[in-house]
């Protein structure tokens, strides 16, 4: 089952009801050549942004969440990262790590 509306030359809302595949609500915006596409199928979500400038998306199902994008920004008071076994952070060109207390203690840190 799909319905679809349809503004004319601006943007088109889909939702697509498939047994098979599960679930998936797209908007395209013909303004701004940009698709937006969320779909459910029963194992994963699936979060998709497709335009000119590229595309970015976000895969989560019962044991992990993938994200793929060309920039990450989070904004917040605090961060927390903890693992139970292994944290790995990997930058193909650079690593950069910035603290007012860090810079105090140990104004050279070399990493690799």
């Amino acid at each position: 089952i799909q319905i679809s509306v349809n503004e004319e030359d601006t943007k088109t809302l889909i939702v697509d009801l498939n047994s098979d595949e599960g679930v998936t609500i797209s908007l395209v915006d013909q303004t701004t050549n940009t698709t937006l596409m969320i779909t459910f199928d029963g194992t994963s979500i699936t979060q998709m942004c497709r335009g000119s400038a590229g595309v970015s998306s976000i895969v989560q199902n019962q044991t992990s969440i993938i994200m793929n994008c060309k920039e990450l920004i989070v904004n917040s008071d605090q961060i927390s990262l903890n693992a139970k076994e292994t944290l790995t952070q990997n930058g193909l060109m650079q690593v950069d790590i910035s603290s007012p207390l860090i810079n105090l203690m140990s104004p050279n840190i070399k990493m690799g």
